[in-house]
C-alpha cells in the first residue's frame, strides 16, 4: 500500500476497499497490481526515465543495442541524453558493424546530447567525427573518452560544441572543440606527450577554465618562445612534469591548489 499511495487519486483507492471486507492482504495485492500496469503507462510516457542511454558492444553483446536502441531514444521524447558507451571490439566485422550503426543512430539525436562518455577501440574515435559533420551540440556540457591502446595513427575527436568539463586520454590537442566555456580539464599521456608550448596554448584559448590536470609522461621540451599570459580564472592545477621555467611564461594570480609529480626537469 505505501507503494501505491502517490498513485491513490488516479486510482481510485476507496472503490477498491468497498470490494473486500477485511482482506488488507488481498486488497492490496489488487491495488499493487493496477499500480503496476498504470505505472508501466507512466514510465513509458515519461521522457526523463530513458534520458539516460548505456551501450556495451562485445563478442557476446553484438544484436541487442540494435534492437532497443531506437525504442529508446523515442521514449526519450526531447530531454536532453546522457550517453555512455563500452565498445570493446576485437577483430570481428560483426562487432565493428554493430558498433558503427549505433553510433550512426545516436548521432541523429546530437543536438540533445549533455554528457558523453566514450570507452572504446582505438578505431571508433572517428566514427563520431565523420557522423557528426555539420551537426551543433548546443547543450553538450561533459565529454569523457578513453579507448584501447593502438601503436598507429593519432584519432581525434572534431565536434560542434562548447563544453564545460573534458576528460580524456587522447591528446588535448586532438580534441577538437570550442574550448571557450570549458571550466575542466584532465588529460592523460595516452594520446601523445604534451609539450610546454601546447599546455601554454590550451590555457590561452580556454579563459573560463577553473582547474586542469595533465598526468603522465613528462611533457617533451619546447624551445621556442611562448608569449606570456595571465590567466586569471584557474585555481587548481596537477600536472606531471618539472615547472622550473613554467613560471617564464605564465602567471595564475587566482591559483590556489596545485599538484606537482615532476620527474625530471625536462623543460629546463
Amino acid at each position: 500500500m505505501l507503494f501505491s499511495s502517490p498513485f491513490s487519486p488516479s486510482l481510485g483507492i476507496g472503490r477498491f476497499d468497498s470490494k473486500f471486507n477485511g482482506d488488507a492482504q488481498s486488497r492490496a495485492a489488487l491495488t499493487l497490481s493496477q499500480v503496476s500496469r498504470r505505472w508501466r503507462t507512466i514510465a513509458k510516457s515519461t521522457h526523463e526515465l530513458w534520458s539516460v542511454f548505456s551501450a556495451s558492444i562485445s563478442r557476446n553483446e553484438r544484436s541487442r543495442p540494435l534492437e532497443w536502441g531506437p525504442e529508446w531514444l523515442k521514449r526519450s521524447g526531447n530531454s536532453p541524453l546522457y550517453i555512455e558507451l563500452r565498445f570493446l571490439l576485437a577483430h570481428h566485422q560483426a562487432e565493428t558493424s554493430l558498433a558503427e550503426k549505433l553510433v550512426d543512430q545516436l548521432c541523429l539525436h546530437a543536438a540533445r546530447w549533455k554528457v558523453i562518455r566514450l570507452n572504446v577501440a582505438y578505431k571508433c574515435i572517428p566514427w563520431f567525427s565523420s557522423a557528426l559533420a555539420e551537426k551543433k551540440l548546443t547543450i553538450l556540457d561533459d565529454i569523457h573518452v578513453s579507448f584501447t591502446r593502438s601503436r598507429s595513427g593519432k584519432p581525434s575527436l572534431e565536434i560542434d560544441a562548447s563544453p564545460k568539463s573534458i576528460t580524456t586520454e587522447l591528446h588535448a590537442n586532438n580534441i577538437l572543440v570550442d574550448w571557450t566555456n570549458l571550466c575542466h580539464c584532465a588529460a592523460s599521456s595516452s594520446g601523445g606527450r604534451m609539450s610546454r608550448r601546447d599546455f601554454i596554448k590550451l590555457l590561452a584559448r580556454s579563459h573560463n577554465i577553473l582547474s586542469c590536470s595533465f598526468e603522465g609522461d613528462v611533457p617533451s621540451p619546447s624551445r621556442r618562445s611562448v608569449s606570456m599570459i595571465n590567466h586569471s580564472s584557474l585555481h587548481t592545477l596537477k600536472i606531471s612534469l618539472f615547472p622550473s621555467n613554467l613560471w617564464d611564461t605564465i602567471t595564475l594570480p587566482s591559483l590556489k591548489i596545485m599538484h606537482l609529480h615532476p620527474y625530471r626537469d625536462s623543460l629546463s
